[in-house]
């Protein structure tokens, strides 16, 4: 094991032993030969500041000058194997080395014995937010007290850190395993030196193991005892590394004699952490009838050995998912330990629930949140390098576009943020695991799999494998080897088109032979095809699938018209993932299963999730399609979509948040649909505000928003009405996005029409008014809020019962407005009585019991009781987390209002963590001018303040200030408390001017605007005073000098 050090801070003789060394205790000495005592130790010591201020030449000669030394120390234990333990730009020094030995015979022996390094903060490229030169710049002043200008010119002019080193070790890569320790501690304030991404090579697979350590960049290799948490993680993983290493050196030596080089896996690394669940997910059984297609399947064996990825491409119905299924059962039995995942890949609400299915069955943190970003979750776990092999079916991948371009809007038009990523970046590129794709599109698969040497054209069947596969379908038809013959050329020789004729012949088979279906097929082939330019199918594709749909679909409607008006529905929805309870209704049942088994016999649709939900061929949605317009029949089933979606859809509360995600990929096919007549609008205009409804509770604002103004547009336009609950939701989603203003006028307005028509303590009134609360509150219209609160409270109370949901929503928003005006006391009692009948009657999981720990949190916090605040605070915080999703707005909620209460307490460090993760996370989910947003970007200002980060602080000041006055305007609470916390900032750099004219504007904002005897005015007039006093006693001290 051989230690080398980086920059010298001190120039001090023994730097060597002090860059591992704390408190006397140098681990490599004192710790490590106790779990290792057959390793040697070795520290290189070198005057590393002169080496990096001459750059290139400098490293050079110390890298020959390591390999040197190494030569003289193994002249008696060459066998023994080698691991370099590098700590910041020692990494850079021992890189070179292994450079140099590639190109040195004289060093070849070297190299092969080197099997790991171990890096420590070493900067290989650039991080997240910092280019690879201004990193090491960052370590240069961060080490060195006063370094010279010819240092730095030297990082950044030279190819000391440029592309040359990166890409000469690159080539490299796969000979080491390497271990990447990196730091999580920032370095006072020159914050964090290497980040994660710097200090990462990015291997894959079992190459690279990333470790985080609690430690800054200087401590990063520093261990003060044994038994520490990070010295456990090194020692363990170093330990790892170096029996690994013995072991192969060991295997190496027996085989010397072979051409082919040893193997060096890191076996430990995975069975270390248990036996681990194979899965098979697949949700087809096996095809007893499979026919044929041994060399597309020998093919993906073969190229599946040295490629990641492999697609099958061709026209639709010619066989690609069936070859697909074929080859995962027979994957299974060759690799019975490794897990076969399928994922319907023809539209992005598929693909992403395909991701849901695999996060449930993996049993995922968070695979029950709506709001959660499945498909990075489900892309993480794949790309462990500590989980066993897997293999991806990706089937009906035809849309590019949809892999390729970021989602920016839905098939309606409206805009969606959630997933900015193209999905092909939740696609793992890794040597755990295969993908094999199945497209009609040939440009998707060659860009799927990025060479076209992976991509496998599947053909029309040859007609002695169309023969067979017709006669396994029929297996007592007694027709001629003509006919046979005569039927799979009409059909092209198209597996779809052949299952479903034998399945037609099989229902009819006392009546029916291959001969007579010909002929009936025959006779009514021109009926069909005359309106098929309507399909927008591909000019070369054969029609001929859709003379065969078309007798069986005839045959099934004569047979068994329920069977016919269910698939008839079924085309009108999303193909796919349809669930029964759509479909079919309890006491219904009998008839439900009698409708389904023709569709099942005919191969029409498909069973998923264990027969949850179905799904039907595209080639068979669009027949299916084409057969109603040419009967007249199309329009018919496109009202009856949207009627049974806006009939099924629920109200989008918590309760209901499974079904509602079930059916959004059916309520979005349907609202595509346009028809002119009265009941169909309406019944649109439902669906609508129920999606609308949904999207709102789980934090999607701006599609919430699209859709509800639509609906509201096609009441006022097309009912010719004004429908209070579409205006009131448009109003509460206003109010969610900070558009106070507007959400408080349709708010008011709808409170006034509800009065006149329902009166005064009807429930819809009531409701109205607690809504208007919000936005009063939030533009600082406390008295009016606490008026209309009471008034609602007192009638809830009166006409439902302490105990009923709409009373506890006007307590808990009655406890809002009281401590908005500085009331904390009264605010406590009443958000404890609050949260006491919610978890008594809502439990604790519930969205609005966790809102009333959140309001709880803050006023504990605003009294002083920074304990118990910190306590229910992270209760909350996890709560929410696991409930509702990180991205949810609740979650943020709970997220900020847990930093400032660490911040309280003066755990600035912890703080600032937190408040820079909740801002990320609003600035993305809220935009950056969401109010929520601006009061986290203010609380994360005066963290940085407090830790003396003063200039980062005062930008985000005055940013956080120029955006409330845009978003709330000049006279807005929030917006005086960022001209406060500024003026504070100010004082404390004794920028006395300044800061004296924002405490004057802050203070008499604040008494006109929450009175004389609110808290935050009396606070801020007396800070005002005491700068004053402090100004002037500035004054006369420089005047007496």
């Amino acid at each position: 094991i051989i230690a080398v050090h980086g920059l010298n801070p001190t120039n001090t003789e023994f730097h060597a032993e002090a860059t591992w060394t704390v408190k006397d205790k140098l681990w490599l000495r004192d710790f490590l030969p106790l779990q290792l005592p057959s390793a040697r130790v070795l520290l290189f010591g070198y005057n590393a500041n002169v080496a990096f201020e001459t750059s290139v030449a400098g490293v050079r000669e110390q890298a020959i000058n390591l390999l040197d030394r190494i030569v003289s120390k193994r002249e008696e234990a060459e066998g023994r194997p080698i691991v370099f333990v590098a700590h910041s730009l020692g990494g850079i020094i021992v890189k070179r080395a292994m450079v140099e030995a590639k190109l040195d015979d004289s060093f070849k022996s070297l190299r092969e014995a080197t099997y790991g390094i171990a890096f420590f903060g070493t900067p290989h490229r650039g991080g997240n937010y910092a280019k690879l030169g201004d990193i090491v710049a960052s370590i240069t002043r961060g080490l060195l007290r006063n370094p010279s200008n010819t240092f730095m010119e030297a990082l950044t002019r030279d190819s000391l850190f440029s592309d040359t080193l990166v890409e000469d070790f690159r080539h490299q890569l796969e000979d080491y395993y390497v271990l990447s320790f990196f730091e999580t501690l920032p370095m006072g304030r020159l914050g964090l030196i290497v980040d994660q991404k710097s200090a990462t090579l990015g291997l894959s697979g079992l190459r690279e193991r990333q470790i985080a350590l609690d430690a800054d960049h200087t401590r990063v290799c520093k261990f003060e005892s044994a038994e520490g948490d990070d010295y456990e993680q090194v020692s363990f993983n170093l330990g790892r590394l170096v029996k690994s290493a013995v072991k192969a050196a060991a295997e190496r030596a027996h085989i010397a004699s072979l051409s082919v080089p040893p193997s060096r896996p890191l076996s430990g690394v995975a069975s270390s952490l248990g036996k681990e669940t194979t899965l098979f997910l697949v949700p087809f059984n096996r095809d007893n009838h499979f026919v044929g297609r041994e060399d597309i399947i020998s093919d993906i064996d073969e190229k599946l050995e040295t490629e990641q990825r492999v697609a099958l491409t061709g026209i639709g119905g010619v066989g690609k998912s069936q070859i697909a299924i074929e080859y995962c059962y027979r994957y299974r039995s060759k690799h019975p330990n490794r897990s076969i995942f399928w994922v319907h890949a023809s539209t992005f609400e598929r693909f992403d629930q395909a991701y849901k299915d695999i996060a449930r069955r993996l049993n995922l943190p968070g695979w029950n949140d709506p709001k959660i970003n499945t498909l990075q979750v489900v892309s993480d776990w794949l790309i462990d390098e500590n989980r066993s092999y897997w293999l991806i079916v990706l089937d009906n991948a035809d849309d590019a576009d949809m892999f390729f371009n970021p989602r920016k809007e839905t098939s309606d038009g409206t805009a969606i943020n959630q997933y900015a990523l193209p999905l092909c970046m939740y696609l793992p590129q890794t040597s755990k695991g295969s993908i094999l794709v199945t497209s009609r599109n040939s440009q998707a698969a060659f860009r799927l799999t990025n060479r076209i040497e992976c991509v496998i054209d599947v053909p029309l069947m040859e007609e002695e494998d169309a023969k067979t596969l017709l006669r396994k379908r029929l297996p007592d038809d007694k027709s001629s080897e003509n006919d046979t013959i005569a039927l799979v050329e009409t059909l092209d020789g198209l597996p779809l088109a052949i299952s479903q004729a034998a399945a037609y012949i099989s229902t009819r088979k006392t009546r029916m032979t291959i001969a007579k279906y010909l002929a009936y097929a025959r006779q009514d082939e021109e009926i069909l095809l005359k309106d098929t330019g309507d399909l927008r199918r591909d000019p070369g594709m054969p029609n001929s699938v859709l003379v065969t749909w078309q007798i069986s679909f005839d045959q099934i409607k004569k047979q068994f018209p329920p069977a016919a008006e269910l698939l008839s529905l079924m085309s009108v929805l999303d193909r796919q993932g349809i669930p029964e309870f759509l479909l079919c209704k309890d006491d219904n049942r009998l008839v439900f299963e009698d409708a389904l088994a023709p569709l099942n016999d005919f191969a029409l649709i498909t069973s998923e999730a264990e027969g949850e939900c179905f799904g039907m061929h595209r080639l068979v949605q669009l027949a299916t399609r084409a057969w109603l317009r040419v009967h007249g029949e199309i329009e018919k089933w496109e009202k009856e979509a949207v009627k049974l979606l806006s009939e099924s859809f629920p109200i989008g509360i918590y309760e209901n948040w499974k079904i509602c995600v079930a059916l959004l990929p059916h309520a979005e096919a349907v609202l595509k649909y346009q028809h002119s007549e009265q009941q169909y609008s309406s019944r649109q205009a439902l669906l609508l505000y129920n999606t609308a409804h949904c999207l709102l509770a789980q934090g999607k604002y701006d599609l919430a928003l699209a859709r509800s103004q639509k609906a509201l547009n096609i009441s006022r336009q097309v009912l010719k009405e004004e429908n209070l609950s579409y205006l009131e939701l448009t109003a509460a989603i206003l109010d969610s996005q900070g558009k106070y203003e507007e959400a408080e006028a349709i708010f008011r307005r709808t409170v006034i029409l509800k009065q006149k028509i329902l009166g005064m303590e009807d429930p819809a009134t009531l409701a109205t008014m607690t809504n208007l609360t919000s936005p009063l509150n939030k533009q600082g219209k406390y008295k009016e809020a606490e008026v209309i609160t009471r008034q609602t409270l007192a009638l809830r109370e009166k006409n439902l019962g302490m105990e009923h949901p709409d009373t506890l929503i006007s307590m808990n928003n009655l406890a809002a407005t009281l401590d908005y005006q500085g009331k904390y006391e009264e605010a406590e009692a009443m958000n404890r009585r609050t949260l006491v009948l919610r978890e008594k009657l809502l439990k604790t999981e519930h969205p609005d019991t966790l809102m009333s720990m959140n309001n709880l949190v803050l006023v504990l916090k605003k009294q002083g009781k920074y304990g118990e605040a910190e306590a229910m605070g992270r209760r909350t915080l996890e709560s929410t987390e696991k409930n509702l999703g990180t991205g949810h707005p609740h979650t943020l909620t709970g997220m900020n209002n847990l930093a400032t209460v660490l911040y309280s307490q003066g755990k600035y460090e912890e703080a600032e963590a937190m408040g820079r993760r909740t801002l990320a996370l609003r600035e993305k989910l809220l935009k950056t001018e969401h109010p929520d947003t601006l009061m986290s970007m203010n609380n994360l200002a005066s963290v940085l303040e407090k830790q003396g980060k003063y200039e980062e602080a005062e930008a985000m000041y005055q940013r956080t200030l120029a955006l409330r006055e845009k978003a709330l305007g000049t006279e807005h609470p929030n917006t005086l408390t960022s001209v406060w916390f500024l003026a504070s900032l100010l004082r404390s750099q004794n920028r006395y001017q300044e800061a004296s004219v924002l405490y004057e504007r802050a203070s008499r904002s604040y008494q006109e605007v929450l009175g004389s005897h609110h808290p935050y005015s009396l606070s801020c007039v007396e800070e005002y005073m005491s700068l004053v006093a402090e100004w002037m006693m500035q004054q006369d001290f420089v005047e007496e000098r």
